[in-house]
């Protein structure tokens, strides 16, 4: 095989250990604020919670807020005492079943409808902002009456998340999902014959 023919090979296993390496050490950075989190949630009294996609500060869909509110809700699941974390796969069926989207839950009318299906008793909303260097969310947990019961911040380097991201549309634009969150695996090969 010549060189040429061999370099999109090494740049495609290069791009694959940068995306399975990338995971590890960030998950050690964000575990303060998990931490931080898990413990002003529990001392909320807030038995069932819903994290829903985090949009960007004007409010619209953001994959970096799908990826942030995946991350926070299988991290959150994992650290929780006393809670619960609403499985998004779950909440994203019913939502599309009733033409809504995660967005649509800042509406108390559609937060009303949406909370008695799954008993949750708050959400955790998030405002994602993304730039060159830095990506950040700003944490808001309401109750189900709309009352504030803390906030809470958190930022990282841009490149902890490049490799994540889908692509910048789907058919439907919503929702996102991420390999290793939301119950989601990696895509596993059923057939694949040797070429000639």
């Amino acid at each position: 095989m010549s060189s040429l023919r061999r370099l999109p090979i090494a740049f495609g296993l290069l791009a694959l250990v940068s995306l399975l390496t990338a995971g590890p050490a960030f998950a050690q950075d964000r575990k303060p604020i998990v931490e931080r989190l898990a413990k002003d949630i529990s001392a909320s009294n807030v038995r069932k919670l819903y994290i829903p996609d985090f949009p960007d500060p004007p409010g619209h869909p953001s994959a970096a807020g799908a990826f942030y509110a995946a991350i926070f809700s299988k991290f959150l699941s994992t650290k929780s005492k006393g809670f619960a974390v609403l499985n998004r796969v779950e909440a994203h069926a019913f939502l599309l079943k009733n033409n809504l989207a995660d967005y649509d839950l800042a509406a108390p009318q559609n937060l009303s409808m949406f909370a008695p299906q799954f008993n949750v008793d708050a959400v955790l909303f998030g405002l994602a902002n993304s730039t060159d260097w830095a990506q950040s969310v700003q944490f808001s947990l309401p109750d189900l009456t709309g009352k504030e019961l803390f906030k809470d911040s958190y930022t990282e380097p841009s490149e902890s998340t490049e490799y994540y991201f889908p692509a910048g549309a789907t058919p439907s634009g919503w929702p996102y999902y991420f390999h290793g969150l939301d119950g989601v695996s990696l895509p596993s090969c059923f057939y694949m014959p040797n070429p000639p």
